[in-house]
């Protein structure tokens, strides 16, 4: 009901990115944009992983990070839900200043993990499946289905979702890959 009745978000996700930060991330917002266009939903990455190989994915280009212009607007902005995807420790956003919102707003936060190293959050709602491959898969399969029931995962957040999964499975060769993570990557 949080998700469906907020009206701004805010998705962050860890430092120096790799595939799953940014394809969990981008696929939450690709998934709440097309379902929920009225809402106002930012992505807060601290820095760009420097080779911009993420580039193709939908809407790379509108994440947010502390040297962009609208750092400062996600600080003195108030959020409805804040997400934390694929963090493991909430100290890897490498941020003081976002990491400090966080804490200041943990009843509107939602944490969403698959680390084995993930630390306990007391939150709004925390989730953390250490069995499964990726974030992506986790938001994908388990948080998005069951939040949402049967709603069709769009194109754009699939893409999303599949290049979070691929790069955190090794192309699914990895022990945590199963037949499961297989599903929902078709």
């Amino acid at each position: 009901d949080k998700i469906v009745e907020a009206c701004s978000i805010l998705i962050i996700t860890h430092d120096h990115p790799d595939g799953d930060a940014y394809g969990s991330a981008l696929g939450l917002k690709n998934f709440l944009s097309y379902y929920f266009p009225e809402k106002e939903i930012d992505v807060f990455i601290n820095s760009k992983e420097n080779k911009n190989r993420f580039a193709f994915m939908p809407g790379y280009n509108d994440v947010i990070y502390r040297n962009s212009e609208c750092y400062e607007n996600i600080l003195n902005k108030s959020y409805d839900v804040i997400f934390c995807l694929d963090l493991g420790k909430i100290s890897r956003i490498k941020d003081e200043n976002i990491i400090n919102l966080v804490m200041r707003n943990l009843d509107k936060t939602i944490y969403l993990d698959h680390h084995d190293t993930s630390e306990k959050v007391f939150c709004m709602f925390y989730l953390n499946y250490k069995t499964v491959s990726s974030t992506s898969e986790l938001v994908a399969g388990y948080f998005i289905k069951n939040i949402f029931g049967d709603c069709e995962i769009n194109k754009d957040a699939a893409l999303c979702f599949y290049v979070g999964i691929v790069t955190d499975t090794g192309k699914f060769s990895y022990n945590k890959t199963s037949k499961f993570t297989h599903i929902i990557s078709s």
